[in-house]
């Protein structure tokens, strides 16, 4: 399994670097393109960075935040920002400035520090913790209130492992007292507010 985890994620790595974050790189960039988050990197090249950030959208004070804080500095040439696209466009003195401080700045003024910092959660993960939730959601309302998914699943297990006990007897000790490890940790778990 861990070597099926390690080929993908080097075919990511590849296909990452074919990409456009490989070209920013090369041309001297210090931020790689990078299209999620608060603050996507459209782009970095000697002296000009793009910025979109989807907060900004809308946000005249925002915007009048970076034009008046980020105008006065100096090594920075001319500053494009735009509300309704929410598009930061900057020209700079690259002995004096670099692209990734620019990146810094423009959270610290927006206040989305937090949220760079925050780990990603990718879509297919949040839509199955969404499903899994319903689904734990149905079932505890099925069943009245008496259990839930994950006692169900807790139940389940530590009836396998009792069954496998009874059994196989001593020979199924690591699967057997596995199970009821499991379920007796699931249990203990969602007894000390691990609640969904």
């Amino acid at each position: 399994m861990h070597i099926l985890t390690g080929m993908i994620i080097a075919a990511l790595l590849r296909r990452r670097g074919k990409g456009r974050g490989q070209r920013s790189a090369r041309a001297g960039s210090s931020v790689p393109a990078f299209r999620t988050g608060p603050i996507h990197v459209e782009h970095t090249l000697p002296g000009r960075a793009r910025f979109r950030v989807p907060s900004l959208v809308g946000n005249e004070v925002g915007r009048e935040r970076l034009e008046s804080k980020l105008g006065g500095v100096s090594g920075i040439h001319r500053l494009d920002i735009s509300a309704l696209s929410g598009g930061v466009l900057i020209h700079f003195d690259p002995d004096a400035l670099r692209a990734d401080l620019l990146l810094a700045a423009i959270a610290r003024l927006l206040g989305l520090e937090e949220e760079l910092e925050r780990a990603p959660v990718p879509t297919v993960a949040r839509e199955l913790q969404d499903y899994g939730q319903s689904v734990n959601r149905a079932v505890y309302e099925k069943t009245g209130g008496l259990v839930d998914l994950w006692t169900l699943g807790a139940l389940a297990m530590a009836g396998l492992g009792v069954r496998k006990l009874i059994m196989e007897g001593r020979s199924s000790l690591p699967t057997g007292f596995t199970l009821l490890w499991w379920a007796t940790h699931m249990l203990r778990g969602r007894g000390a507010g691990e609640h969904a």
